[in-house]
């Protein structure tokens, strides 16, 4: 089932003290637009969760809704999550693809945002891809954003 949930712009997350954390960093980009939540799943979730993640971000580029999904990678000596963003920003729809990586058991993490010219519907989705990148892709990526945290 999708939720909408409401981002209110409270935090900075890259300013002049970065915290690096996603959420700071994604309420700093979308504001308080009321984005449609897709969902969050790990890498290990099962094909029918990670495939409705995907179908839910594929609706909304396509309708132009702003929207957020996160997928995250647990690796032993690395944290990776990475983001799909869709906002309006001055009246245009925006696409955006955050990769966040963070070493377990210290204060090291970093996100680069980048810019998608379009998000798009990666093919053929099957379960390797789904795992890898909900089967989304970030094309014409530009980064216009890096935050490193330590």
């Amino acid at each position: 089932m999708r939720r909408a949930a409401v981002i209110a712009l409270v935090l900075a997350g890259c300013g002049s003290d970065p915290t690096c954390f996603l959420d700071d960093t994604i309420v700093e980009r979308a504001g308080n637009q009321e984005l449609d939540d897709c969902g969050k799943a790990d890498a290990t979730a099962t094909m029918d969760t990670l495939q409705a993640i995907h179908d839910c971000a594929v609706a909304d580029v396509a309708a132009e809704t702003p929207f957020r999904t996160e997928l995250d990678i647990h690796q032993p000596n690395d944290e990776i999550a990475y983001v799909y963003l869709g906002i309006t920003e001055g009246g245009e729809w925006r696409g955006f693809h955050f990769a966040y990586s963070a070493t377990p058991g210290t204060t090291e993490r970093g996100i680069t945002t980048y810019q998608c010219n379009a998000i798009t519907d990666k093919q053929p989705c099957d379960l390797t891809e789904l795992r890898a990148s909900l089967c989304l892709g970030c094309d014409g990526a530009a980064g216009v954003a890096t935050c490193i945290a330590q």
